[in-house]
């Protein structure tokens, strides 16, 4: 049904929006073989801002078993209307730097660098001063910057203020990172 009534409208909304929520039919009976098609054919093409193209996007890079699911997840976070915060749960930070090395487009290099800064709970000064020398503009090196910032403070004031560690230490998720509070305790 969902394909005749594709067809048959000639609105690009309806369009859009049919194909969309025939890639969630397909998302939802595990083809994800043919909900990747339908958003090569029926909307990766369309020049749209609607957030129904993001939506989309996002659904073929955690659905669709794709290689390429980090580059999707950043298309959308740069996008800006769709899942940014789960666009980062998703994004797998292990793989940006050979993602990077690989990709053309000196915009989503930075944008994938950026993504990395936001997931890492240590120092990362040093990474978005890289990102700010390679794209000045960036529109979220702000609040890359507030947030610096606020580890910053979280790291040093925490203990002293409250005498809890760092909240950052203290979250449910399993520490894969290699620096410690520790070790920024002693140095600061």
């Amino acid at each position: 049904e969902a394909q005749g009534l594709y067809h048959m409208d000639s609105s690009p909304f309806i369009k859009i929006r049919t194909a969309f929520q025939l890639m969630r039919l397909y998302s939802f009976n595990g083809e994800a073989c043919l909900m990747c098609r339908v958003y090569d054919d029926r909307i990766g093409p369309v020049a749209s801002n609607s957030w129904i193209k993001s939506a989309a996007l996002y659904l073929k890079a955690i659905r669709g078993g794709v290689a390429d699911a980090d580059r999707l997840l950043a298309q959308v976070f740069d996008r800006g209307d769709y899942n940014r915060s789960f666009c980062l749960i998703h994004l797998r930070s292990a793989r940006v730097d050979s993602l990077v090395s690989v990709t053309k487009n000196a915009h989503e290099r930075t944008v994938l660098r950026a993504m990395q800064v936001f997931n890492y709970p240590g120092r990362s000064l040093p990474a978005i001063q890289k990102i700010y020398a390679n794209e000045p503009g960036y529109r979220e090196i702000p609040f890359l910057l507030l947030r610096e910032i606020n580890k910053t403070e979280d790291w040093l004031l925490t203990n002293q203020v409250t005498g809890f560690k760092p909240a950052v230490y203290n979250a449910s998720y399993e520490w894969i990172w290699s620096d410690s509070w520790e070790r920024y305790n002693k140095a600061n």
